[in-house]
């Protein structure tokens, strides 16, 4: 059975993956801000960190459907964020080891709606 650990949600969507650098370095810094501050929150900050979770990220927008392939190159800054600090990376805020398969079981849906938003939902794999 699955557990849900945590339920973000902020404004917007995410940069595309093709940004430049500095648009995705900024976004990832604001995100991590925004999404730290929700985990503060909801009182997860100490959260043990299992060997997999799975993280299913909603596009909620307006516009356009988005294919398979735009909606997982959208998922980058999220999942950068959402991923263990290691190293010479300091953006992380440990929800997940890593965004590799083995740690991170990602799923991307794309939802219409009136205003855009992202929601983040990550679960624990039994």
């Amino acid at each position: 059975m699955t557990r849900l650990v945590i339920e973000l949600s902020l404004p917007g969507l995410p940069p595309r993956a093709s940004a430049h650098w500095r648009t995705l370095h900024a976004a990832k810094k604001a995100w991590e801000r925004d999404l730290g501050w929700q985990m503060l929150a909801q009182r997860c900050a100490s959260l043990t960190l299992p060997e997999r979770r799975r993280v299913v990220i909603e596009f909620h927008h307006p516009g356009r459907m988005m294919d398979k392939d735009n909606r997982y190159a959208r998922c980058k800054v999220p999942l950068d964020v959402l991923s263990r600090a290691t190293g010479r990376k300091v953006i992380g805020l440990g929800l997940i080891w890593d965004d590799a398969p083995e740690y991170a079981d990602v799923h991307a849906e794309c939802v219409r709606a009136k205003v855009s938003r992202t929601v983040i939902r990550v679960y624990e794999c039994s």
